[in-house]
């Protein structure tokens, strides 16, 4: 969508795109005078949901907090300061724009609360001087024409993706330009707490992420070995841990493939450095279905419009939360994602399987407990997976139920990563 330039101030409003780097807002703002960055922490996202749980721990908005005060340097030190606020963007994005009579640019969100403030946002604006566009994306929207036919399945949106991404050149956008002199961030410096045992000792915000990056990559070399060990379940470095980044857009899809080529042209491709590519187009294939498929992505009988039936027991889901079941494989996966705020791929998958098909609970609510303690949530993957082993949505085999005790023998046979997590 374009945008007059004729103002001259521009606001940016953050949101999930946490980054200086790769912004398609850089393109039509690099010729206003004075650009501002804005982010608007709503209360909403703190707030207790359905199930007496808070949408957001103190975990999560303490990492939030770090990618925030990462963002305001990198932007400070082009001269362009970063407004953050606290309150319904409902009201303090129009008053922002309005009061310094600029025009105001976002990336879209198709979740239904954030994509419901940004259109009464624009009610209050005038729209010739919005630019509003569809970001994060590897396979970019205007690349593809789904209609009134989006692909059932992960396998038959691949296939579309691969063949347009062959070719494909990686080619960032253009960076913002400088302003003025440099400013003081406002923000003061904060680093969460780090349990001995994290697997993602890391801190928050693009620079951390862009390390992250180059030791994965090119210094430690293990993006070719990573097939072979990204059902791992200790330790920082048995998968990319990219998606800690990705969940805020403090990294953009484009920004790890442009380095994965790299990689690729200097160590060689394999099956290790495409899975990379694969996991990314996972994260796609979800967020394309949520833009696809805006509030009926997140209906409980998922797409299939089917009835789906559970069983309502607090004291189940209780102790699925708590580590507190019979299994405990299951017990060790939810201790660690409750005490770190993260939870391996393969523990993810067996930990929503049992919730949803031994305990036969409803998938929104360990989704919801998923998107409370996840420090990499995103709300496409996650809730797109949890429709994927529940059945409802995207599964050509109806579900992916576990065995988690063999699960658990062929993933943890030494116990190790059980006897790190579990007391008894």
């Amino acid at each position: 969508m374009s945008m007059s330039t004729n103002k001259e101030t521009h606001i940016h409003w953050f949101g999930n795109d946490l980054r200086m780097v790769d912004q398609p807002f850089a393109r039509i703002t690099n010729g206003i005078q004075q650009l501002i960055g804005l982010y608007v922490i709503d209360p909403k996202r703190i707030a207790f949901n359905q199930w007496g749980f808070r949408n957001m721990s103190l975990q999560r908005l303490q990492v939030l907090r770090e990618h925030l005060i990462d963002l305001e340097r990198d932007l400070a030190d082009q001269g362009i300061p970063l407004m953050v606020r606290w309150g319904d963007p409902r009201d303090i994005v129009p008053r922002e724009t309005q009061k310094r009579n600029a025009s105001l640019s976002f990336m879209k969100e198709y979740a239904t609360h954030e994509r419901n403030a940004q259109s009464q946002v624009l009610d209050q604006l005038d729209p010739a001087y919005v630019f509003q566009y569809d970001g994060n994306f590897l396979l970019q929207p205007d690349d593809c024409s789904w209609d009134d036919s989006f692909p059932a399945s992960f396998s038959r949106f691949r296939k579309k993706a691969e063949k347009i991404l062959k070719h494909q050149t990686y080619i960032l956008e253009e960076p913002l330009k400088r302003r003025n002199k440099i400013i003081e961030p406002l923000l003061k410096e904060s680093q969460r707490e780090l349990h001995e045992h994290s697997a993602i000792p890391f801190p928050g915000g693009t620079n951390a992420g862009i390390d992250r990056l180059n030791a994965y990559l090119f210094q430690s070399k293990r993006a070719s070995t990573y097939k072979k060990t990204r059902n791992g379940l200790l330790g920082k470095d048995y998968s990319t841990k990219f998606s800690f980044w990705l969940a805020v857009g403090a990294l953009s899809p484009l920004m790890i493939m442009k380095e994965l080529k790299k990689y690729e042209e200097k160590e060689g491709s394999n099956k290790s450095t495409y899975w990379i590519f694969f996991e990314l187009l996972w994260r796609d294939f979800f967020r394309h279905a949520g833009k696809y498929y805006k509030d009926d992505f997140f209906a409980k009988n998922g797409l299939q419009k089917s009835s789906w039936g559970y069983h309502e027991s607090k004291i189940a889901f209780d102790e699925w939360v708590n580590g507190n079941t019979l299994n405990d494989f299951v017990n060790a996966n939810m201790v660690e994602l409750k005490e770190t705020g993260f939870m391996s791929n393969r523990g993810r998958q067996n930990a929503a399987s049992f919730l949803v098909h031994d305990q036969q609970e409803d998938w929104r609510k360990g989704a919801a407990w998923f998107e409370h303690c996840l420090l990499d949530y995103d709300v496409y993957s996650n809730h797109g997976n949890w429709q994927y082993v529940t059945g409802v949505s995207f599964n050509p085999r109806g579900g992916s139920q576990f065995n988690v005790e063999a699960q658990a023998d062929r993933y943890d046979s030494d116990r190790r990563f059980r006897q790190t997590w579990l007391k008894n």
